[in-house]
């Protein structure tokens, strides 16, 4: 799901009992959203050092953009959820 430079990536990582919502801008990971604690308490854990060394990109975009993404992420682990509880 790729929109306006972002992309929205859900994985399976071994450490975590659900799926894992990874954003990405221009290819750059900003973070990953977890539901852990629950659909309500989304934990997100930012990663920096992904963008460092890269000088060409500079990492800034609309505030307005990313909340509409971060929406997106919750929707889609909220579906998620939902699909394993039944």
């Amino acid at each position: 799901m790729n929109e306006n430079g972002f992309e929205i990536i859900l994985r399976d990582f071994s450490e975590y009992e659900h799926l894992v919502a990874q954003i990405e801008f221009e290819g750059q990971i900003i973070c990953q959203i977890n539901r852990e604690m629950g659909v309500e308490f989304l934990e997100v854990k930012f990663f920096p050092d992904f963008y460092l060394g890269v000088k060409d990109k500079e990492m800034k975009f609309p505030l307005e953009i990313f909340i509409s993404v971060l929406e997106k992420v919750k929707i889609l682990l909220a579906e998620d959820a939902n699909f394993g509880a039944a």
